[in-house]
């Protein structure tokens, strides 16, 4: 699968940080594979689980999508029919996570966005 090709990638490059951004439901499997394909240990990981946590100073990120601002993430009531700039601009008051503003503050040498195909458009469901 995907996840074993991304695990292997980050060995092979000798990326020592990425950011992981993936659905809810598979958030410990991408931990638990991280540690499994020998990219970093447990304790190097961390799951963010919801909007008020404070991310600590760790090289392995985990976060889904709904936990991202809607700058990054379509918000369901988005008229099919607006355009990126537009939503932009609505979606500047909230645009903003404490979750994101940490990350923002972050260098990370890789990011992965698993199930990318959830970001395609405005119409998507995230």
């Amino acid at each position: 699968g995907k996840t074993p090709q991304a695990c292997v990638a980050l060995v092979k490059g000798l990326i020592e940080s990425a950011l992981i951004v993936c659905p809810a439901p598979l958030k410990e499997t991408w931990q638990k594979q991280l540690v499994a394909w020998g990219v970093c240990e447990k304790k190097d990981t961390h799951i963010v689980w919801k909007t008020n946590d404070s991310i600590p100073d760790k090289p392995y990120i985990i976060v889904n999508y709904d936990l991202l601002p809607e700058v990054v993430r379509k918000p369901k009531e988005e008229a099919p029919t607006s355009s990126w700039s537009q939503a932009k601009k609505r979606r500047t008051k909230n645009s903003g996570s404490f979750v994101f503003k940490q990350l923002m503050k972050r260098w990370f040498k890789a990011v992965i966005l698993d199930e990318v195909q959830r970001l395609k458009s405005l119409t998507s469901t995230r």
